[in-house]
């Protein structure tokens, strides 16, 4: 029976491999290194060793060159059998030390006992091994010198590889760190446009709930209505004209709300209402530092208003030199924000009111001709509370319903003798005068009747009114009339608390226009 010595530091690859060899009828004999090894094999016959190369206090490779150099242990065939050392290299040098053979673990039982029996059943392994041992100490050291540096050679090719692999990991790093900073300032100004957004809507939520819901009785408007409905699911620019009070927003909301837009805002500008120095900032938003007072990036309520609808209310008081900005938008559909170069793309429906006469602001020199064009490709005209009679009794149970709820009120009747009242009266502020006078009708009642105090005046005024515009009167001389009353009442006071406007329900530069436009001037006093 012939014997092996297997050379390993590791237990378990001691364990396996001497089952195996065991099974296949050879004696074992077991070491943790090649210093143990050198000493069974001179305590033992041993005809065939097996090692691993990776072993402390001496390794196979020196165990290897102390064998061939003995010259009782040199003919002894030395099988290298590793799963540290895999290599071509490390195969060449154990060859070259004199190894019979370079056996890579793991190995199948039944693959190593071909092996082994192949290596006892070779003729001339003694010839082999004898040639091989014929290796003297510096051809060992010429070896072990090659080896390092063949090794070596790997490692800096391993180090190269590695170091550029690192310098595109850190190629893509830096990009990626690029691209992340650009997300970031992105980030920054969604934020940004959010908060600004945010702001606007709490801003506008009292608008939403003041109009309440459409409240409609009269052909008049339910043909505005069949207007809303055909031009709402396109994105056609639609121009609101009417006086003021008329419901112009409402309008507008109805559009966007039946549109495809209704899960974007509505952004509402009011054009009057800017100082004209602001107006293009506010439009276009701007760049931090590029004016005075221009401490942080601002959003622009066009690109508040993107995926979503611009409301420009007021559009007929659109200063001249700014209407080219707001044409460029409605032609490419771009704007420029102030104080910086990029030219943004943005997708916005614009919806644009006025109770001005553009024609003849055109005429004036006030109004282009082309934006007017632009605007006005769905015009709506909606009509004056005096041409919606019919709507005036739906309109104040709607009103007294919400200031009953407004004061605590329980006011449920209005006789049929006011409600002709209020019809008969030509209402020059519309809906917002009506919604006025409702409710300090509803604040001066006492019981569940609705009194409208001080109305008997103002109907005998209107009384007069109609029968002095049967005698042809125009709109206007009527209008001037009562408007006149109005400022008499309130001694010329036009803004302010109790002024005329407040009273009219109209803005005080509204009020101010009607009044130029009527040639109406406060008598000088004597």
């Amino acid at each position: 029976m012939k014997s092996i010595l297997i050379v390993d530091d590791t237990f378990e690859n001691l364990y396996l491999l001497r089952v195996i060899l065991q099974k296949g009828g050879f004696t074992v004999f077991e070491a943790e290194n090649g210093e143990q090894g050198l000493r069974i094999l001179h305590e033992n016959k041993i005809d065939m060793i097996i090692s691993d190369i990776l072993m402390p206090v001496m390794d196979g490779y020196m165990f290897c060159q102390a064998c061939k150099k003995h010259k009782l242990f040199r003919e002894i065939p030395f099988v290298f059998y590793s799963s540290t050392y895999t290599a071509k290299l490390d195969e060449d040098f154990a060859l070259k030390l004199g190894g019979a053979k370079f056996l890579r673990r793991p190995m199948e039982q039944d693959e190593l006992m071909r092996e082994i029996q192949s290596i006892f059943n070779t003729d001339n392994f003694k010839a082999k091994t004898g040639k091989n041992i014929q290796v003297t100490d510096k051809e060992v050291l010429k070896l072990y010198s090659e080896r390092l540096v063949n090794k070596l050679e790997l490692k800096n090719i391993e180090l190269e590889n590695e170091i550029l692999e690192r310098k595109k990991a850190e190629e893509k790093l830096i990009s990626t760190n690029e691209q992340l900073s650009k997300a970031n300032l992105e980030l920054v100004h969604l934020r940004k446009q959010l908060e600004q957004e945010n702001v606007y809507l709490r801003d506008e939520l009292d608008l939403v709930f003041n109009y309440g819901e459409l409240v409609y009785g009269s052909a008049a408007f339910a043909n505005v209505l069949a207007q809303v409905e055909k031009v709402a699911p396109t994105d056609a620019t639609v121009l609101l004209q009417g006086e003021s009070g008329t419901g112009k927003e409402l309008v507008a909301r109805a559009v966007h709300n039946e549109s495809l837009r209704n899960n974007k805002p509505l952004i509402k500008v009011n054009c009057s209402a800017i100082p004209r120095e602001l107006i293009e900032s506010e439009f276009f938003g701007h760049k931090k530092g590029s004016f005075t007072g221009a401490i942080n990036d601002k959003v622009g309520k066009f690109e508040l208003a993107d995926g979503g609808t611009l409301f420009l209310d007021e559009i007929g008081e659109l200063p001249i030199d700014m209407q080219p900005k707001i044409l460029r938008f409605l032609q490419e559909g771009e704007i420029e924000v102030v104080g910086g170069t990029e030219i943004k793309k943005l997708d916005v429906r614009v919806i644009a009111a006025t109770n001005r006469e553009l024609k003849k602001e055109i005429y004036k020199k006030r109004f282009r001709e082309d934006l007017y064009f632009r605007l006005n490709v769905f015009p709506i005209i909606i009509p004056p509370l005096r041409d919606r009679k019919d709507d005036i009794p739906l309109l104040v149970e709607h009103f007294v319903d919400k200031f009953n709820k407004a004061y605590l009120k329980n006011i449920k009747y209005i006789s049929d003798e006011a409600i002709n009242k209020l019809k008969a009266y030509p209402w020059p502020g519309n809906i917002r005068e009506l919604e006025n006078l409702i409710e300090r009708a509803s604040i001066l009642s006492t019981n569940q009747t609705l009194i409208i105090p001080g109305f008997e005046s103002k109907t005998q005024a209107s009384k007069q009114l109609i029968a002095a515009n049967k005698n042809d009167l125009t709109l206007e001389m009527i209008q001037r009339s009562h408007i006149i009353q109005v400022l008499e009442q309130c001694n010329w006071k036009i803004s302010g608390a109790k002024g005329a406007a407040e009273i009219l329900n109209l803005k005080p530069s509204t009020l101010r226009d009607k009044m130029t436009k009527l040639g109406i001037k406060k008598p000088r006093k004597k």
